[in-house]
């Protein structure tokens, strides 16, 4: 396996990585909808998809490292004499059970309970997801940081922070941005209304005949009426010019 994997060349896991981030982000925005998008969806949709999450990744990764550098200097400038002082000296009993208590297993885990019993009620609300799916993944990504053979295969701590926020971060924030922005379609919290031309010229139109632009698969353009119990899709061929307005 081990051969495998460095006889593998890079652009290849690079492609596959790309691919995976843009269809988790596929997969979190078009699951709001129970859409399956596999019939429809071509292979360039996949890696656009990437550039949003990919973007905000990269900026959470350097506050990471402008914080990790002010507490790291914070640290250095304290005296010596202090820091053996405070070694030698033990910790109070009620100091050992906090520092278990909010551990980073104590609180991954307590994430993912709280996650779970708090989903039925709120898995429709972006601001669920959006706290507890960033929650997760920066408890994730600094216990990767942590762990002690990934400290000795790369003892460069901004290396391994730039590592844990592609392999984890990254992928739960392409998830988290497509469902997020799929619950506020979903919710018509943040929509445009497709103006079909034929469709605007009824004067008897009635508001339940009302489109939503829920989003661009492959060829198609795909909206929904405003309770989302009628999904359409509509081929960009057949229109001269497709409108969309503002609600």
């Amino acid at each position: 396996m081990k051969e495998f994997f460095e006889k593998l060349p890079i652009t290849t896991i690079l492609i596959a990585y790309f691919f995976i981030c843009g269809g988790l982000y596929l997969i979190g925005y078009w699951s709001t909808f129970k859409l399956d998008i596999t019939s429809f969806i071509s292979l360039t949709d996949i890696p656009k998809s990437f550039v949003l999450p990919f973007v905000l990744a990269n900026g959470y990764y350097i506050i990471n490292i402008i914080l990790n550098f002010v507490t790291t200097r914070h640290y250095k400038d304290k005296p010596e004499e202090q820091e053996t002082e405070t070694e030698k000296t033990p910790r109070p009993r009620w100091k050992r059970i906090l520092s278990r208590v909010f551990s980073l297993d104590s609180l991954i885990m307590l994430t993912f309970l709280v996650g779970f019993i708090l989903f039925d009620k709120y898995s429709l609300s972006p601001l669920y997801w959006v706290i507890f799916g960033f929650l997760l993944a920066n408890l994730l990504m600094f216990k990767l940081t942590d762990f002690q053979p990934f400290k000795r295969l790369l003892p460069s701590s901004s290396l391994r922070l730039y590592i844990s926020n592609m392999l984890i971060f990254l992928p739960v924030a392409c998830f988290v941005i497509g469902k997020g922005l799929s619950l506020r379609v979903y919710s018509n919290d943040d929509i445009m209304i497709y103006d079909d031309r034929l469709m605007t010229l009824e004067d008897n139109k009635q508001p339940s005949d009302t489109l939503k632009f829920v989003g661009f698969i492959g060829d198609k353009v795909v909206v929904s009426s405003l309770d989302n119990k009628k999904i359409v899709f509509v081929n960009q061929a057949s229109k001269d010019e497709i409108i969309l307005r503002k609600k």
